[in-house]
């Protein structure tokens, strides 16, 4: 009776170690991030500059964006995410940090075109840094920059590109854009297989248990039958 207590014991181990590993398979798995890196940005506006600049990039499918690097002049900021005609998502940046990476979780819809803003409270004077580009804006599996310097006085102007700045002609503000599908997940349908082995694994748990219960009746039918010492 003990060897197959005892048996049964190593039986349901492996059976919980089937179930366990079939259930991590079917589990959604962390994805790669996808990186716009963009260029160095170490210039700033001899005088005031445009208060409002911006890049504006169109979603491939549905995604997060999870952060970004905001390159500044060190002042306090805000970032706003705008998709017209809706309100913009938007987020705080310090003083005193002129390389300031923001952790956000701004779901992207494909098909809809963004503008990333930087809205400095100032009339006249930009807080951003920037790098002459003109070259071909990139892209990932995720989205496509359609314009990396856009600028204004106000958020019109910069979602209109009233200036006429090329869509290319600078890189402003931000680099390191990463996206993510799901914020990290890669939300997949798990294969046929591995519903097999997840289901084999938990089959096999409950007719341990029901063994189980078998063994512990018989043995107190068994205790009941026997003569007292």
């Amino acid at each position: 009776m003990f060897r197959l207590e005892r048996r049964a014991g190593r039986n349901f181990v492996s059976a919980l170690g089937l179930s366990l590993l079939a259930f991590s398979v079917a589990t959604p798995q962390p994805v790669d991030a996808a990186v716009i890196a963009g260029p160095t940005l170490d210039q700033a506006p001899a005088g005031e500059g445009y208060p409002y600049v911006a890049i504006a990039f169109r979603a491939l499918r549905n995604t997060t964006l999870v952060s970004f690097v905001f390159q500044n002049r060190g002042n306090a900021d805000t970032i706003v995410l705008v998709a017209d005609p809706f309100p913009g998502l938007s987020i705080q940046t310090p003083a005193n940090t002129p390389s300031y990476k923001a952790t956000v979780n701004w779901q992207l819809t494909a098909g809809q075109t963004y503008w990333l803003v930087d809205e400095y409270a100032s009339k006249y004077y930009s807080n951003a840094r920037y790098a002459a580009w003109d070259q071909p804006l990139p892209s990932n599996s995720d989205i496509a920059l359609v314009a990396s310097s856009l600028f204004g006085y106000d958020l019109p102007e910069v979602l209109n590109n009233t200036w006429g700045f090329g869509p290319n002609s600078y890189w402003v503000a931000f680099n390191a854009i990463t996206t993510s599908p799901l914020t990290g997940f890669s939300g997949s349908a798990p294969e046929a297989s591995t519903w097999a082995a997840l289901l084999l694994g938990f089959a096999a748990l409950a007719g341990l248990r029901a063994r189980r219960f078998r063994v512990g009746r018989g043995r107190a039918a068994v205790s009941r039958h026997e003569p007292a010492g």
